[in-house]
């Protein structure tokens, strides 16, 4: 199903998609360009790559047109995330990150 609409997602939605980044890395073509959402002791991880993740993980929707800074960091920050600018992104993503 496409999905374009940022309908709500639950913490352990993205949970989900956080484990999943750990488990899998990022392809480098999903790390971000300026903010990273920073959590599990400090590592960064790319807010929009999350968000597809998380809504994936909701009810198999794939985000296709959606936008980075306030339309992506706000749902995110609503569950208690911090999303802040990353001055090292895309490099923060190094260790996380696959082809």
């Amino acid at each position: 199903m496409e999905e374009n609409l940022m309908l709500p997602i639950a913490r352990h939605d993205v949970e989900k998609a956080l484990d999943e980044i750990d488990r899998d890395g990022v392809p480098r073509k999903y790390c971000s360009r300026l903010y990273c959402v920073v959590a599990r002791h400090g590592r960064h991880y790319p807010p929009k790559q999350v968000l597809r993740l998380a809504y994936r993980s909701r009810d198999g929707s794939i985000l296709t047109d959606f936008r980075g800074g306030k339309q992506t960091n706000t749902p995110l920050q609503l569950l208690g995330y911090t999303v802040e600018r990353c001055v090292k992104a895309p490099q923060c993503h190094a260790g996380i990150a696959v082809e």
